[in-house]
């Protein structure tokens, strides 16, 4: 929630969601998600970066190289690294998987999250 890992400056050009000629105001989505401008973005009940992450069941992230949420990401998964497993996918968009059906990442995406939760949930691939 505090917006602070690198790539949000320098993945700024490459994600099409938060900029660009009309980018998404972050900022805003962040201020709106809390509640209002001016609330504590490292509470760790809304910023898990900053709780206590001992506790943190198994956890599957997703994420493009290109998006300016990238170092976030990465930051998540270096706090609990026994308990996050990550996928990073190259050259996509924030949500690229609602694409499954029409593009290879994305179903390519898409299967990684079944292996996964089969694996978690001892489910036999069918």
């Amino acid at each position: 929630m505090s917006l602070s890992g690198p790539s949000v400056q320098t993945n700024r050009q490459t994600d099409a969601l938060f900029s660009g000629e009309h980018p998404m105001d972050l900022d805003g989505m962040v201020d709106f998600v809390l509640g209002g401008p001016g609330r504590d973005r490292h509470d760790p009940r809304v910023s898990p970066l900053h709780g206590d992450l001992t506790r943190l069941p198994p956890t599957y992230l997703q994420v493009s190289a290109s998006e300016m949420l990238l170092d976030d990401t990465r930051s998540l998964a270096a706090a609990a690294p026994d308990t996050v497993q990550m996928d990073v996918f190259a050259a996509q968009q924030h949500t690229f998987q609602m694409a499954a059906g029409r593009s290879p990442v994305a179903d390519d995406a898409i299967a990684r999250i079944a292996a996964w939760l089969r694996n978690r949930l001892e489910i036999a691939d069918q």
